[in-house]
């Protein structure tokens, strides 16, 4: 969405990573996940489901505009965001909202990575769609489907 109507940005640099699990790889996941259950092999404990590749935000965001046939989002200071977000939440406060602006930035710009190796290894799943697939699957959903995706 804010990438295809122009009001996305990087959080500068952009070289956050973080964990992305696509459907089609999470169903599969899933399926075999119910086939070691029926076959009764223990799998019942916390999993994390991620793909093995963690892109970065810019590989993300560049990534979804190329298949949205955009340009690539402006890079912004980390610091001017963190300042008009400080604003944005006052402003909110004062309005009686809780806007969470700065909260907003910072997960933007944070690293969240965790591995899915574990589970993968326990299913012997190796995911079939890499993450350039995969985007471009998304974004064509995404285009397909306007009043579910927007």
């Amino acid at each position: 969405g804010a990438i295809e109507r122009r009001r996305a940005f990087i959080v500068a640099p952009g070289s956050n990573r973080k964990s992305v699990v696509y459907v089609a790889n999470l169903a599969e996941r899933l399926a075999r996940f119910t086939e070691e259950a029926i076959n009764s092999t223990p799998l019942l404990r916390v999993w994390n489901v991620a793909d093995p590749y963690a892109p970065t935000q810019r590989e993300i965001f560049n990534a979804i505009a190329v298949n949205l046939n955009r340009r690539s989002p402006p890079e912004v200071p980390f610091a001017l965001l963190a300042a008009a977000a400080r604003i944005a939440d006052s402003g909110s406060f004062l309005l009686g909202r809780q806007g969470r602006f700065s909260d907003r930035v910072n997960k933007l710009r944070s690293t969240t990575v965790f591995s899915g190796e574990a589970l993968d290894s326990a299913l012997r799943y190796r995911p079939s769609t890499a993450f350039s697939e995969a985007v471009r699957e998304t974004v064509a959903w995404y285009l397909r489907n306007p009043t579910e995706a927007r």
